[in-house]
């Protein structure tokens, strides 16, 4: 049991792991897709178990339609008094 209180929202910034090591510049691509697939893995896992808590937004858009869609998410949330 973590011994944290487990936040209301989530927001998960979705982005294949080749796309997060190019936009990181990854010097050993290859190692680092792999380490991303795992972590986006766990991701989807904690997804999955708390549908509830965790909202997805695809990081592939452009920077500017991530952070609009954040900004709806964020909007939305306060308005429901989450």
């Amino acid at each position: 049991e973590p011994f944290s209180i487990a936040p209301n929202l989530t927001i998960y910034l979705d982005v294949d792991p080749e796309t997060a090591a190019e936009r990181a510049g990854a010097t050993n691509k290859f190692e680092r897709v792999e380490y991303l697939e795992t972590v986006r893995e766990n991701y989807e896992r904690l997804c999955e178990r708390n549908p509830e808590r965790f909202v997805r937004v695809d990081a592939t858009q452009s920077p500017e339609a991530v952070l609009e869609e954040v900004e709806h998410v964020l909007t939305s949330a306060v308005g429901a008094g989450q």
